[in-house]
Protein backbone atom coordinates (compact mmCIF):
# COMPACT_ATOMS: atom_id res chain seq x y z
CA UNK A 1 0.00 0.00 0.00
CA UNK A 2 2.67 2.30 0.76
CA UNK A 3 4.81 1.87 -2.30
CA UNK A 4 1.74 2.34 -4.37
CA UNK A 5 1.08 5.84 -2.35
CA UNK A 6 4.41 6.61 -2.82
CA UNK A 7 4.24 6.12 -6.61
CA UNK A 8 1.21 7.90 -7.46
CA UNK A 9 2.57 10.73 -5.46
CA UNK A 10 5.73 11.02 -7.82
CA UNK A 11 3.51 10.41 -10.55
CA UNK A 12 1.32 13.38 -9.78
CA UNK A 13 4.36 15.01 -8.75
CA UNK A 14 5.81 14.39 -12.52
CA UNK A 15 2.24 15.15 -13.91
CA UNK A 16 2.41 18.75 -12.57
CA UNK A 17 5.51 19.43 -13.24
CA UNK A 18 4.60 18.42 -16.98
CA UNK A 19 2.00 21.05 -16.87
CA UNK A 20 4.28 23.59 -15.72
CA UNK A 21 6.28 23.16 -18.30
CA UNK A 22 3.62 22.70 -21.14
CA UNK A 23 1.93 26.10 -19.76
CA UNK A 24 5.29 27.65 -19.53
CA UNK A 25 5.88 26.97 -23.37
CA UNK A 26 2.37 27.84 -24.22
CA UNK A 27 2.54 31.06 -23.01
CA UNK A 28 6.12 32.31 -22.65
CA UNK A 29 8.49 30.43 -24.90
CA UNK A 30 5.67 29.92 -27.76
CA UNK A 31 4.89 33.16 -29.27
CA UNK A 32 8.64 34.99 -28.37
CA UNK A 33 9.24 37.10 -25.75
CA UNK A 34 8.89 40.17 -27.86
CA UNK A 35 4.98 39.40 -28.39
CA UNK A 36 4.39 38.27 -25.27
CA UNK A 37 6.06 41.46 -24.05
CA UNK A 38 3.47 43.59 -26.76
CA UNK A 39 0.09 41.25 -25.65
CA UNK A 40 0.36 42.61 -22.21
CA UNK A 41 1.22 45.20 -22.50
CA UNK A 42 -1.51 46.14 -24.84
CA UNK A 43 -2.41 47.77 -28.30
CA UNK A 44 -1.82 51.20 -27.22
CA UNK A 45 1.44 50.81 -24.59
CA UNK A 46 4.40 52.76 -25.73
CA UNK A 47 7.60 51.07 -26.01
CA UNK A 48 8.94 51.97 -22.33
CA UNK A 49 5.77 49.84 -21.25
CA UNK A 50 6.64 46.91 -23.65
CA UNK A 51 10.40 47.17 -22.47
CA UNK A 52 9.11 47.55 -18.62
CA UNK A 53 6.41 44.29 -18.98
CA UNK A 54 9.45 42.71 -20.76
CA UNK A 55 11.55 42.87 -17.91
CA UNK A 56 8.84 42.51 -14.94
CA UNK A 57 8.51 39.49 -16.70
CA UNK A 58 12.10 38.30 -16.98
CA UNK A 59 11.18 38.21 -21.02
CA UNK A 60 14.80 39.81 -21.11
CA UNK A 61 16.87 37.26 -19.22
CA UNK A 62 17.16 32.87 -20.70
CA UNK A 63 14.41 30.93 -20.90
CA UNK A 64 15.63 28.54 -17.92
CA UNK A 65 15.78 31.53 -15.45
CA UNK A 66 12.14 32.53 -16.95
CA UNK A 67 11.29 29.24 -16.29
CA UNK A 68 12.57 29.11 -12.57
CA UNK A 69 11.11 32.74 -11.55
CA UNK A 70 7.71 31.36 -12.99
CA UNK A 71 8.10 27.97 -10.60
CA UNK A 72 9.24 30.35 -7.94
CA UNK A 73 6.19 32.71 -8.29
CA UNK A 74 3.38 29.47 -8.43
CA UNK A 75 5.23 27.31 -5.24
CA UNK A 76 4.51 31.07 -3.51
CA UNK A 77 1.26 31.26 -4.52
CA UNK A 78 1.39 34.50 -6.79
CA UNK A 79 -0.43 33.28 -10.14
CA UNK A 80 0.71 36.59 -11.88
CA UNK A 81 -0.45 40.31 -13.05
CA UNK A 82 -3.27 40.60 -14.81
CA UNK A 83 -2.27 43.38 -17.41
CA UNK A 84 -6.22 43.69 -19.15
CA UNK A 85 -8.05 44.16 -15.86
CA UNK A 86 -4.86 45.88 -13.82
CA UNK A 87 -4.96 43.77 -10.92
CA UNK A 88 -3.02 40.90 -9.73
CA UNK A 89 -4.99 37.07 -10.42
CA UNK A 90 -4.95 36.15 -7.06
CA UNK A 91 -7.35 38.97 -6.34
CA UNK A 92 -9.37 38.11 -9.35
CA UNK A 93 -9.44 34.52 -8.12
CA UNK A 94 -10.49 35.36 -4.53
CA UNK A 95 -13.17 37.31 -5.89
CA UNK A 96 -14.96 34.96 -7.80
CA UNK A 97 -14.51 32.25 -4.67
CA UNK A 98 -17.76 32.45 -3.43
CA UNK A 99 -19.25 32.38 -6.56
CA UNK A 100 -17.63 28.57 -7.73
CA UNK A 101 -17.94 27.68 -4.12
CA UNK A 102 -21.57 28.04 -4.02
CA UNK A 103 -22.24 26.22 -7.65
CA UNK A 104 -19.95 23.36 -5.79
CA UNK A 105 -21.99 23.23 -2.74
CA UNK A 106 -25.42 23.58 -5.12
CA UNK A 107 -24.48 20.97 -7.10
CA UNK A 108 -23.10 18.59 -4.29
CA UNK A 109 -26.48 18.63 -3.12
CA UNK A 110 -28.38 18.25 -6.39
CA UNK A 111 -25.77 15.16 -6.85
CA UNK A 112 -26.55 13.96 -3.27
CA UNK A 113 -30.29 13.83 -3.61
CA UNK A 114 -30.47 12.71 -7.16
CA UNK A 115 -27.87 10.04 -6.53
CA UNK A 116 -29.25 8.77 -2.97
CA UNK A 117 -33.02 8.86 -4.30
CA UNK A 118 -32.46 7.12 -7.51
CA UNK A 119 -30.23 4.04 -5.51
CA UNK A 120 -32.85 3.62 -2.64
CA UNK A 121 -35.51 3.27 -5.68
CA UNK A 122 -33.46 0.95 -7.55
CA UNK A 123 -32.71 -1.00 -4.42
CA UNK A 124 -36.36 -1.42 -2.80
CA UNK A 125 -37.69 -1.62 -6.81
CA UNK A 126 -35.40 -4.38 -7.64
CA UNK A 127 -35.59 -5.29 -11.79
CA UNK A 128 -38.31 -2.78 -12.43
CA UNK A 129 -38.28 -0.78 -14.85
CA UNK A 130 -37.29 2.49 -12.90
CA UNK A 131 -33.88 0.22 -11.83
CA UNK A 132 -33.31 -0.35 -15.09
CA UNK A 133 -33.71 3.04 -16.11
CA UNK A 134 -31.68 4.64 -13.34
CA UNK A 135 -28.93 1.64 -13.73
CA UNK A 136 -29.12 2.93 -17.77
CA UNK A 137 -28.49 6.55 -16.41
CA UNK A 138 -25.99 5.93 -14.24
CA UNK A 139 -23.87 4.01 -16.21
CA UNK A 140 -24.67 6.54 -19.17
CA UNK A 141 -23.40 9.37 -16.69
CA UNK A 142 -20.42 7.66 -16.02
CA UNK A 143 -19.39 7.11 -19.56
CA UNK A 144 -19.44 10.36 -20.48
CA UNK A 145 -17.86 11.69 -17.47
CA UNK A 146 -15.26 9.41 -17.83
CA UNK A 147 -15.22 10.18 -21.95
CA UNK A 148 -14.59 14.03 -20.45
CA UNK A 149 -11.72 13.86 -17.82
CA UNK A 150 -8.88 11.53 -17.92
CA UNK A 151 -8.53 8.58 -15.91
CA UNK A 152 -4.83 7.44 -15.16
Amino acid sequence: MTRFLVRRTIQGLFVMWLMTVTVFLIFFIGPGPALVARTLAGRQATQAQVAEVAHRLLLDRPWYVQYQHFIWLLLHGNLGYDYYHSQSVNSIIAQAFPITLSLVVGASVLWLVLGLSSGIVSAVKTRSVYDRTFTTLALLILVVDGGLTSVT
